[in-house]
C-alpha cells in the first residue's frame, strides 16, 4: 500500500468541492515561479492551486502520525508492507525541495534537517510493524532528461544520491524506488520515452545501485535496501537489459500491464534465455496526439493520458472481476462524471482508441 500526503498540491476540485487552503512546509503555491506570460498556465494553475498554509510542528505531527496509522491500517489489512510517498512533488517531496520548503526550523532543508520527517516517519513505522513488514521509499531523484548521459548528473540528482545513500544506512528500508517531476513538471504522468533501449530515470537508478554498493559494510551494518527501478519498462529486453545491466534489483510495470495484463505468462512462455527476449512493446500504446484545440499545458495533457488508463482498468474489473454497474448514477456521481466527460474526450483525444486489453503474441 502507497501512503502519501499532497500537501500543497491538493487542488480545489478534489471531492468536488472548494477546499480549504492546503497545509504545505512553506506557503509556496503551485505554479508561483510561472510568469503571467504564459496566460494559459499560469490561469490554469491559480484556479487549480491555493496558496498553502504553512504547517505549524502540532501540523507536521499529526501527519507524522497519519502515516503511522496509515502503516498499521496497512498491516491489520493483510498488506505485505507500504511505501512512503517522498516525490512527485507531494507533501514529504516538499520537505525535501528548498523551493518549497523555506522554512528555518528543525524541519528546514538545512544543516542536516532535510531527511529530520521521512526519518520520524520510518523511525516510528517501525516501532509499530513487524521486522518483516516491508517499508520502501519513493523518492525523486532524477531531474528528467532527453540526454540519456549516463555519466551526467545534476546537482539536483546528485543531492538525491546523497539523500539515498543516508537513507540506506538508517536501517529499516527494504527498498527505494527513484522517480522525478511534479505538478509544475508532470513527468512521472509522461508517456514520452527516453530511449527505446532506456527506462525513465535509468540513468540514476544504476548511480544510486553503485553508491549502495560502495557503503563500507560491518558484519553488524543493517540491511541496505534494494533499488527499485519504474518507467518506461515496456519491452521483454528492457526488463532483462534494466537487471542485468545493473541498473536496478527491483523493476516496476504499471501502464503496460493494464495495456497487457498477462505478461507474467507472457515473460515465462518466452523461455529461460532472456538475452532472446524481444524487443517488441508488450502492447501498442495510444499514441496519437491530443488535438490543437487542447490546452497546451503540460499537467493537463499528462493527465488526459493518464485518464485514458483510468478507464482502460476500469474496462478490466468490469470484464474480469465480474464487476456490475450500480443502478444509478445518484450512487456512483464520480463513475458518472468519469464516464460521462473522460472517456468520450479521451478517445477523441487519442484518435479514437477503443478501450481493449491485449494479449501479447508469441
Amino acid at each position: 500500500m502507497q501512503l502519501s500526503h499532497p500537501g500543497r498540491q491538493f487542488s480545489n476540485v478534489i471531492g468536488a468541492r472548494l477546499s480549504p487552503s492546503p497545509l504545505a512546509p512553506s506557503s509556496v503555491r503551485v505554479g508561483s515561479e510561472i510568469p503571467w506570460s504564459n496566460f494559459a498556465s499560469k490561469l490554469f494553475y491559480t484556479l487549480l492551486f491555493q496558496k498553502p498554509t504553512e504547517m505549524t510542528v502540532e501540523d507536521i505531527e499529526r501527519a507524522i502520525n497519519r502515516f503511522v496509522f496509515g502503516a498499521e491500517l496497512a498491516h491489520k489489512s493483510g498488506f505485505d508492507g507500504i511505501q512512503i510517498h517522498a516525490a512527485h512533488g507531494y507533501l514529504l517531496a516538499q520537505f525535501l525541495s528548498p523551493k518549497t520548503n523555506q522554512r528555518t526550523d528543525d524541519f528546514s532543508v538545512h544543516n542536516g534537517n532535510d531527511l529530520r520527517l521521512l526519518h520520524t516517519i520510518v523511525t516510528r513505522v517501525r516501532q509499530v510493524v513487524p521486522k518483516d513488514f516491508v517499508v520502501g521509499i519513493k523518492i525523486n531523484a532524477a531531474d528528467y532528461s532527453s540526454s540519456g548521459d549516463d555519466d551526467f548528473l545534476t546537482p539536483k540528482e546528485e543531492r538525491a544520491l546523497n539523500h539515498i545513500q543516508t537513507i540506506a544506512q538508517w536501517g529499516g528500508v527494504d527498498f527505494i524506488e527513484v522517480s522525478g517531476g511534479d505538478y509544475e513538471a508532470p513527468d512521472f504522468v509522461s508517456a514520452r520515452q527516453v530511449s527505446k533501449r532506456q527506462a525513465f530515470f535509468s540513468h540514476i537508478s544504476r548511480k544510486a545501485v553503485e553508491t549502495l554498493e560502495a557503503i563500507p559494510r560491518q558484519p553488524d551494518s543493517p540491511g541496505l535496501p534494494v533499488i527499485m527501478l519504474t518507467g518506461g519498462l515496456k519491452t521483454p529486453a528492457l526488463l532483462h537489459s534494466a537487471l542485468s545491466s545493473n541498473q536496478a534489483q527491483l523493476l516496476g510495470i504499471g501502464r503496460s500491464s493494464v495495456l497487457c495484463p498477462n505478461i507474467p505468462a507472457a515473460l515465462k512462455s518466452l523461455g529461460d534465455d532472456p538475452d532472446t527476449w524481444p524487443s517488441t512493446p508488450f502492447a501498442p500504446e495510444p499514441d496519437a496526439p491530443l488535438p490543437k484545440w487542447f490546452p497546451k499545458i503540460p499537467l493537463v495533457g499528462a493527465g488526459a493520458n493518464v485518464a485514458w488508463y483510468e478507464v482502460q482498468m476500469r474496462y478490466l474489473a468490469e470484464k474480469f472481476q465480474g464487476f456490475k454497474q450500480s443502478g444509478g448514477s445518484d450512487e456512483y456521481p464520480d463513475y458518472a462524471l468519469t464516464e460521462l466527460m473522460w472517456a468520450p474526450l479521451i478517445a477523441f483525444s487519442l484518435g479514437g482508441a477503443a478501450v481493449s486489453y491485449y494479449t501479447y503474441p508469441f
